[in-house]
Order: C-alpha cells, then sequence, then structure tokens
C-alpha cells in the first residue's frame, strides 16, 4: 500500500521524508506484528519534523503584518519636565523695626501697592527713649576707641610707676617684719630656755640639800620646772607660728610687685592692634543700631510694587521689634507680606539622570489644568546642587521662572514646566520604535525599493522626544523603514507585537498557512 505524503503547506517537499513513508507503507503490509513497535518511530519523526519547520520560521502558525513608516524632515526637541507649584518670586515678610503700639494700618488683604507706600504706622513715644540708649552706647564706644588709640600718657605711665614703689615698699616692709619676728621669737624662746635652766637648777639644788629639804618644796620645784618647759614649748609654736605669718605677708608682697611691675609694662606700651579693631567693631555696630532707629523709624514701608497678601497687625496692637524690617520668605511670618504677582515661579524637583541635561536660562513651556490648552513662557533660573534621597531615587530642585505674560496662572495652582534641553532642525527623523539597540549599536530595519526586501543598517541617533528619534548618520530623509511588527494567530484572536515583536530578519511575513 502507498500512503500518500502531503507535507504542511508552506514547508518544501523532503525526498528523504517521502522515502521514509514509502518503506514505512511496504514494512507494514506483511508483518503486522511489528506494528506496535514501528508506529512510535513515524511519529517521532514527524514530530520533528514539524519542530524543525517552525524553528525555520516561527511565523508559520500566525498571520503577520509590518507596520512601515517613512523618515522625514524637521524639527525636534527634547525636554525635560518639572512639575510644582506656583509661587511668587518676590515675597517680602515685613515687620516693625522697633516696638510699640500699632497707631495706623493703611491696607487690606488684597491692596495693590507701590514701592515705599507707607502700609502701617506705631506710636513714637517708645522710640524717642531707645534712640537716646543707642546714642549713648555710641559715645560709649567712641570714647573707647579713642583712648586706646591715643595710648598711654605721662598721668598714666606716673600713676602705674607709683604703683610699683608702692608694692616695693610693702615688701620691703614684709621683709623687715619677718626679720624682726626672727629675733624676737630667737628672744622668747631664750628667756623660754633660761627659766628651765633656773626651775631645774632649783629643783637639783633642793634634792641636794643638807639637811634635806621638805618634800613639798621638792613637790613645788618639779611643778616649776614642768611650768617652765611647757612655756617654753608655748614660746617655740608662737615663733613658728610668727615666722609663718610673716613670710606669708613677704610672699603676697612679692606677688604685688610682680603685678605693679606687670601693669606698668602694659600701660606703658600702645594699645594692642587686635583691641583697637575691637573697639572700632563696637563703634560700627553702636552706630548701625542708632541709624537702624533714626531711619526705619515707626513705619512699615513696602519695598516693592506689588500686592498685599497678608496683615497681621490692627489698631491698637502691642508689636515687638525685628531687627529686620522685612525678609524673602514663602511662609507667612510678618506682621504684613506683600508679593509681586507678575513674577511667577515653578519650584520642581529632576532627577539625577535628568538634572546634567538642564542649565540656566533654558527655555520652559508650562501647562496647568486651570488654564487649559493655554501655555506660558519662561525659563530655569535656579538649579540645586545638593540632592534629596527617597526610597533610593535622588532628586535636585530646579526652578523656573516665568515671563510675566501669565494672567492664567495664580500663586498656589499646580503646573508643569516642559525645560527645553535640545534641538534641532532639519533632522532626518524617525519613530522611536524603529530603532533598537544591542549593546552600544543602534540599528533601523529598512524596506528596500521592491517593497519587501529588509536590510538591517546601523545608525547613529541624536536627541529623542520619546515618539521620534533624530538620525545623524545611516539614513537619508525619505527611507522607508519598519516601525513594528503586528502579528494575529491563525485561530483568529489577534495580538499586536511592538518594537519587541521585531525580530529584523529578512523574510518575516513569511511561514505556514492552512
Amino acid at each position: 500500500m502507498t500512503l500518500p505524503f502531503n507535507p504542511p503547506r508552506g514547508a518544501p517537499a523532503e525526498p528523504e521524508a517521502f522515502t521514509f513513508y514509502q518503506e514505512f507503507a511496504a514494512e507494514t503490509q506483511p508483518r503486522p506484528h511489528r506494528l506496535r513497535r514501528l508506529v512510535v518511530i513515524p511519529v517521532a519523526v514527524v514530530a520533528i519534523a514539524i519542530v524543525g519547520l517552525w524553528v525555520a520560521n516561527p511565523f508559520a502558525a500566525t498571520g503577520s503584518t509590518i507596520v512601515t513608516a517613512r523618515a522625514t524632515t524637521g524639527t525636534i526637541v527634547s525636554s525635560v519636565s518639572i512639575s510644582g507649584t506656583v509661587a511668587s518670586s518676590a515675597v517680602d515678610e515685613l515687620t516693625f523695626a522697633t516696638a510699640g503700639t500699632v497707631s495706623a494700618v493703611n491696607v487690606t488683604a488684597g491692596a495693590t501697592v507701590t514701592a515705599g507706600e507707607v502700609l502701617a504706622t506705631i506710636d513714637a513715644t517708645s522710640l524717642q527713649a531707645q534712640i537716646q540708649t543707642a546714642q549713648a552706647n555710641l559715645a560709649s564706644a567712641q570714647a573707647r576707641l579713642a583712648l586706646d588709640q591715643a595710648g598711654p600718657t605721662a598721668a598714666t605711665k606716673a600713676s602705674a610707676n607709683d604703683s610699683v614703689t608702692q608694692a616695693q615698699l610693702a615688701l620691703s616692709s614684709a621683709r623687715q617684719n619677718l626679720s624682726d619676728t626672727y629675733a624676737k621669737n630667737a628672744q622668747s624662746i631664750a628667756q623660754a630656755n633660761a627659766a628651765v635652766s633656773a626651775a631645774q637648777a632649783t629643783l637639783a639644788s633642793d634634792k641636794a640639800a643638807v639637811p634635806a629639804v621638805p618634800a613639798a618644796q621638792i613637790t613645788k620645784d618639779e611643778q616649776a620646772v614642768t611650768s617652765a618647759e611647757q612655756a617654753l614649748s608655748g614660746a617655740q609654736l608662737n615663733a613658728s607660728i610668727a615666722v609663718q605669718q610673716a613670710q606669708n605677708q613677704v610672699s603676697s608682697a612679692s606677688l604685688g610687685v610682680t603685678s605693679a611691675e606687670h601693669g606698668y609694662a602694659l600701660k606703658i606700651v600702645p594699645t594692642a592692634a587686635a583691641q583697637i579693631a575691637s573697639d572700632k567693631a563696637a563703634v560700627a555696630a553702636a552706630q548701625q543700631a542708632l541709624t537702624n532707629l533714626q531711619s526705619t523709624g515707626t513705619t512699615i514701608t513696602s519695598p516693592i510694587a506689588g500686592t498685599v497678601t497678608a496683615v497681621n497687625l490692627e489698631v491698637g496692637q502691642q508689636v515687638s521689634g525685628s531687627s529686620a524690617g522685612s525678609s524673602a520668605s514663602t511662609s507667612t511670618t510678618g506682621q504684613i507680606e506683600v508679593m509681586d504677582l507678575a513674577k511667577l515661579q515653578i519650584a520642581g524637583q529632576a532627577s539625577e539622570t535628568d538634572i546634567a541635561k538642564l542649565k540656566a536660562n533654558q527655555p520652559a513651556t508650562v501647562t496647568a489644568a486651570a488654564i487649559g490648552s493655554a501655555t506660558v513662557v519662561g525659563s530655569v533660573c535656579s538649579i540645586g546642587v545638593v540632592g534629596t534621597q527617597i526610597s533610593g531615587v535622588t532628586s535636585y530642585p530646579v526652578t523656573v521662572c516665568l515671563d510675566g505674560t501669565n494672567s492664567g496662572l495664580l500663586v498656589g495652582m499646580s503646573a508643569t514646566a516642559a525645560v527645553q534641553t535640545a534641538r534641532a532642525d532639519n533632522a532626518v527623523l524617525v519613530p522611536s520604535l524603529a530603532v533598537h539597540t544591542t549593546g552600544s549599536q543602534q540599528t533601523v530595519t529598512v524596506i528596500g525599493a521592491d517593497g519587501t526586501t529588509q536590510t538591517l543598517v546601523p545608525v547613529t541617533v541624536g536627541i529623542t522626544n520619546g515618539s521620534q528619534t533624530q538620525i545623524l548618520t545611516g539614513i537619508p530623509s525619505g527611507t522607508t523603514v519598519v516601525e513594528s511588527l503586528q502579528t494575529s494567530t491563525s485561530a483568529g484572536t489577534g495580538r499586536t507585537g511592538g518594537a519587541g515583536g521585531f525580530r529584523g530578519v529578512t523574510g518575516i511575513g513569511g511561514g505556514f498557512g492552512g
């Protein structure tokens, strides 16, 4: 029996496979007892053949459609997105420079003011006392500076010399007192020793007398010896104490001489440069304090033209003074807050991969949900150099300043600035999906003039905006390229393969049918 050989549609007819089927038919006719053993062999061979054909053409079981695009010439812009809240770049928190009672508040929140306009006033009564104190402090500092700059006078030197003389006299007196103490002590001890010797001699004489001296007299003599010895010990102790006191006086007087001589040396030399510098700094500080009181006075004035956004004052309120009359801030901390609502900015963050692309003055296009499809022009005005890491991602602060034509934007709105980091005109552009990267090499699959031939062409890319990529070298404008591959299964369930579905090989679209 001869079995027909029907290879799968699209697969070449293999002579070897056909011969095998013929031989298999011949073998199975006369020897049915071998059927069970041999039937496994052709099934395995058929399976292997089908798998081999599938590997040779992976799209045999599917229908495939190539999506192509044409390289065009145009302008491409790449950008970095910065999102944040709209805020004023000119904010002044204003406070009174001196303490007092508020006597007038001339503005309310929302009022438009000009630079130099008086916004509030306090009673000047307490200011005068503060000015007088500041004037006295300045005069004292100036007097000290003048004295130190003049250096030692003759009177100062004479006074210092007198101090040394007096200290030397005190030392001489202390030394004389010590000498006199030694002499007095020697005399007292000698007298006490003589008294002891006399008492001892009387005792010895009475004990040796014949006839014998009464016992009562002997006892009296012995008591006299004891009393004399005690007097000697007392004299020695008093002498030691007197000497110690006299020596202490000498030491103290000696230190007095040293101190007086040191004081004299300081007073006869010019004042040190460091002290002069310190005196001058004290004078400058005192002068500035007085100037602040005299210049700022009892009013708050607006340093800029703008809008009053907060008033934290009322008439009759007691306020404390501040060393700084105003400060730039984004929070309401002053007694009156003024903003220039024409100078707006957006403060946001840029990732560590994007921050290197940003530079000052790069143009930006700002969009916000509050203004619909309208856009506002701005530019990068500040780039931070210290990053903040959150969840392993480092970001850097970036501020985009708007150009003033932003009537639709208000402080507090959310907005996004697309900062233009690169631009190319008359550039060759292809869809980004058409560009594939292997290692460091980018390639594009080009469709030939016959509409079917596919060639993998190395290219050099420029900038990209996500959907389009600039081609610097490799293909000219007008070239037809493979953008993506769309595939659908033979069972009718469709699927679309994007850039990942494209394998970049010649012959895409062939395969098994049926």
